[in-house]
This record gives structure tokens, sequence and C-alpha cells, in this order.
């Protein structure tokens, strides 16, 4: 009798502790698989324009094909990094992936990714 009365006991308060984190909408941890997909795929496209680049700098590629090329591989890197937004900006991911990286290192990611795209921002 004791025993079944501790068991239900134990399964209301088990029942009752987890049901806050079924019922969140936007729980922290079931985007992480998406994201990573999505950020492998980001490293792929950015290291295409890098060596797309490396290959225009030493003269095998054409100044028209180089063009087409690295504006071929940001059209597909632009939806990955507002799909990355996205989930970054909802779930609590955020917070997460923000706190890995200091200020520093971020700004220097940030101007070479800007760098790639051909955006200058030395002015």
């Amino acid at each position: 009798m004791i025993y079944s009365v501790l068991f239900v006991l134990t399964v209301i308060i088990v029942v009752y502790s987890i049901l806050p984190l079924v019922k969140e909408k936007y729980w922290p941890f079931v985007n992480v698989k998406r994201l990573k997909e999505i950020s492998e795929e980001k490293t792929t496209g950015m290291w295409a324009i890098t060596d797309i680049e490396n290959e225009y700098q030493m003269g095998k590629l054409t100044e028209k094909d180089y063009q087409l090329l690295r504006e071929q591989f940001k059209r597909e890197i632009i939806p990955l990094l507002k799909k990355e937004q996205e989930l970054v900006g909802s779930g609590g991911l955020k917070e997460r992936v923000n706190g890995d990286l200091d200020d520093d290192v971020r700004q220097k990611m940030l101007m070479e990714v800007l760098r790639i795209c051909g955006k200058d921002m030395s002015s």
C-alpha cells in the first residue's frame, strides 16, 4: 500500500516537473541538429567563395567567370544565413551561440565575411 502511494506521488512530481518543458514552444535544444547542418553548409559555401577568390587572384579564372561564380555562391549562402539567424534568434540558442566567441574575434570574423562578400568597410 505504501509503495503504491509513493509510486503515485513520484509519478505526479515527475509529470509536474516535466510538463512546462513539453509545453514550451521553442525549447532551446530542438533546433540544434538543423543549426549544425546549416552551419556546415554555410562553411562549405564560404570556403567555395574563398577558393574562387584564390583561383581568380592566381589568374586561373577570368573576371566574368569569377563574378558569376561569386554571385552564385553568395545567392546560395544568403538564405542559409537568414535561416541560421532565425534558428539562433529563437529558442534560447542565441545566448549559447553568441556566448562562445569574444567580441574581438566576432568582429574580425564579421569583417572577413563582409570582405569575402565584397563589402568595403574600411571607410
